[in-house]
């Protein structure tokens, strides 16, 4: 497993890291948001009483009437919309809308509880799309990791339900495969993100669940039928756990022929673009997503 130049040394500092995400569950709370985040959020009432917190970021200079609603990562069990301050979503709000939830983790409630947050506010989104200054058949799902494989997953949800249409997706190296059995995840130790983070998240997010009722919209990998999707834009690393499936999901969605651009960034590992955002790589790949989706929008 090499590391393409220009990641190495991260790489390096990276790796003792990649195993000490703590993912133990953990009580959901239940209250109202304060005054103070009211100020600063919009919140969603869920059907259980609880509040989700939606991250809403427009640009000085907006580009269009497309809208963005951004999944963050963390393997389904960590992280929070505030990373749209490091991934591709801040790059992409200088120009568009972005639409991000703070959906349920894996370590509070297991699926479908995510992918019904997710859903919720896609339709949300939909819905209050004048006030958000943007048009409801120009809205784009995306994310990286988790947020890529949820991006999937709304796209099957959002085709097999036909309550709105998505304009385009931005799976990046999405996490789709509960199986975890391909080459490039089983062994798979590289930096970040690695088959054993990978397994502990899955066993997480899809706790209860046995392993012959895992549906495809929980694990988009399991779907058979790729007709109607949205036109994809999405990259790789090779080295990272990730690549199989996203290199299968790619080939699938081209058999059905749905419009994809994707592209295989040699020698790099997960999460590449937000850990090593100064290397060519990174910024290859911000120029790539945005070049493709000004294109994209334009069809």
């Amino acid at each position: 497993m090499r590391i393409a130049k220009g990641l190495r040394l991260a790489g390096f500092i990276y790796r003792p890291f990649t195993n000490l995400i703590p993912m133990k569950k953990k009580k959901m709370k239940i209250k109202p948001p304060s005054k103070k985040l009211l100020k600063k959020y919009t919140y969603l009432k869920r059907e259980d009483g609880s509040w989700m917190q939606i991250l809403i970021k427009k640009p000085k200079n907006q580009k269009g009437k497309a809208g963005i609603f951004w999944v963050h990562g963390g393997g389904y069990v960590t992280g929070s919309p505030s990373m749209a301050k490091i991934s591709m979503a801040k790059h992409l709000a200088k120009e568009y809308v972005i639409v991000s939830p703070d959906y349920t983790l894996g370590v509070y409630k297991p699926y479908p509880a995510a992918l019904n947050d997710c859903y919720q506010a896609l339709l949300w989104m939909r819905d209050n799309a004048k006030d958000l200054g943007i048009s409801p058949d120009e809205i784009v799902v995306g994310g990286d990791s988790a947020g890529g494989g949820m991006a999937v997953a709304l796209s099957l949800y959002a085709r097999d339900k036909g309550d709105i249409k998505i304009k385009c997706l931005i799976p990046m190296y999405p996490m789709i495969d509960d199986r975890m059995n391909t080459n490039s995840m089983i062994g798979n130790k590289a930096p970040v993100w690695d088959e054993r983070n990978n397994r502990k998240a899955w066993s997480i997010y899809l706790e209860g669940i046995p392993e012959d009722k895992v549906s495809k919209y929980a694990a988009p990998a399991r779907e058979t039928d790729y007709t109607k999707l949205p036109p994809t834009i999405t990259f790789v690393g090779s080295i990272e756990p990730f690549f199989d499936e996203t290199v299968t999901y790619v080939g699938n969605l081209k058999k059905a022929g749905i419009k994809v651009a994707f592209k295989l960034y040699e020698g790099c590992f997960h999460a590449f673009d937000v850990m090593v955002p100064w290397s060519k790589q990174a910024k290859d790949a911000k120029e790539f997503i945005l070049n493709n989706l000004n294109a994209f929008l334009k069809d």
